[in-house]
């Protein structure tokens, strides 16, 4: 368990100036609380209590960051055209992950539509378009 983690989840606002984490002993343990910033110390139970929420939000990040990198190799690839159908949705998608939400991302990419016909577009490119956009879609599984 990283101590000093936890008490960043538990309390977001704080600064690394409102607590101290040292090691004693071999032991994390805070050494140093400011109980006017941030109110009475939490117990050990508790702060081990959050480390799995810890750990799943850390988790949550590195997936979203290898998402970020993915989609952006995906949508690097895109034709010029492509690019023009996918339109504004790939910052969308973009700031939902970043956000974490990743349903919503999803959701934004399962919502574009890629046009049937555009003037001066052969079916073949329309077609790799569509098949760019499934491609974006599998990195949501």
């Amino acid at each position: 368990m990283n101590l000093a983690s936890c008490i960043q989840f538990l309390f977001p606002n704080a600064s690394r100036n409102d607590y101290r984490v040292s090691l004693v002993s071999g032991a994390q343990q805070v050494t140093y609380w400011n109980v006017a910033t941030l109110g009475a110390q939490p117990s050990n139970e508790t702060l081990l209590a959050a480390w799995p929420e810890v750990l799943s939000k850390q988790e949550a990040k590195r997936v979203a960051a290898d998402l970020l990198v993915s989609l952006k190799a995906a949508y690097a690839n895109f034709s010029d055209g492509g690019k023009w159908a996918f339109g504004s949705a790939y910052d969308t998608v973009v700031n939902h992950i970043r956000r974490g939400d990743i349903a919503a991302a999803r959701l934004t990419v399962q919502m574009i539509q890629i046009p049937a016909e555009v003037p001066g577009t052969s079916p073949d490119a329309l077609a790799t378009w569509t098949a760019k956009k499934a491609e974006i879609l599998a990195l949501f599984s």
